[in-house]
């Protein structure tokens, strides 16, 4: 997942940066409005952390264009406005949810948690290539009945490949994906973590990540997990399987969640 943190609090910037980094996120930042929007025009972000005042344009006006932008990426204002007239201003220009300064960042993380469990197209829960099974809610992998330990960047990049699998992936993708811009070394730190997937599916008889030279990277399920037809001959790999989680409950918008 790729956030993008526009505030003008250098401090405040820099700590949520860290923070959300060590959970597996790619993150994103800039001091000011014009920077926010260079970066959003550019990039792919799931979710947008913006606040309400900015140096050189107001943040209301920003989530206004983001939205028209994008609409189904989730903006999350921060601000110390507590006033419902001033909720009610942010959720008409766009805004998903507020965060009122100050906030702990248990609870930052917590309401990010919430809204990318509630995208715009229902959630995948389980994902499946060949023996590989990927629980999305929780973040877990499993092979056979053995639990693949992963940190949180490998468990990213193998979520993205296996959402494609049998398709290959290039690294522009895996590295827009998974790194921020500011992450400095990302082109050799991706090779070192395809080599430890691949190392890690190999030894729990998981699929095959094959690197397509001039194309990307493959995951598709091993020669031994191939479907047979009824004939008994070998069939073509199949393509993930995906569970979507049935449709929740709309919670209504608001500071509160209610």
């Amino acid at each position: 997942m790729r956030l993008l943190c526009i505030d003008d609090d250098e401090m405040l910037v820099s700590l949520l940066c860290r923070e959300l980094r060590r959970d597996g996120y790619a993150v994103d930042s800039a001091g000011d409005a014009t920077t926010g929007a260079e970066l959003f025009a550019v990039n792919r972000y799931d979710l947008v952390l913006l606040d309400w005042n900015l140096p050189d344009r107001s943040g209301l006006a920003l989530c206004q264009e983001f939205r028209r932008q994008v609409p189904q990426c989730f903006i999350v204002m921060i601000t110390g406005r507590q006033a419902a007239e001033d909720h009610m201003l942010g959720l008409d220009a766009g805004a998903d949810d507020f965060l009122l300064k100050p906030f702990g960042i248990g609870y930052l993380k917590a309401h990010i948690r919430a809204r990318l469990r509630r995208p715009a197209t229902p959630v995948v829960e389980r994902i499946q290539v060949g023996r590989l099974v990927l629980e999305t809610q929780g973040r877990t992998a499993t092979c056979g009945d053995r639990e693949i330990l992963l940190t949180p960047r490998e468990y990213s990049l193998l979520e993205h490949l296996a959402r494609q699998a049998g398709r290959a992936v290039t690294r522009a993708d895996l590295l827009e994906r998974s790194w921020d811009d500011n992450h400095e070394g990302k082109f050799h730190s991706l090779d070192v973590l395809i080599g430890r997937l691949r190392k890690t599916l190999a030894v729990h008889g998981g699929p095959d990540l094959r690197t397509r030279r001039g194309f990307g990277f493959v995951l598709r399920p091993a020669p031994n997990q191939e479907t047979r037809d009824r004939g008994g001959n070998r069939g073509t790999p199949p393509l993930p399987s995906i569970i979507p989680q049935p449709p929740l409950r709309q919670l209504g918008r608001g500071p509160s969640g209610r």
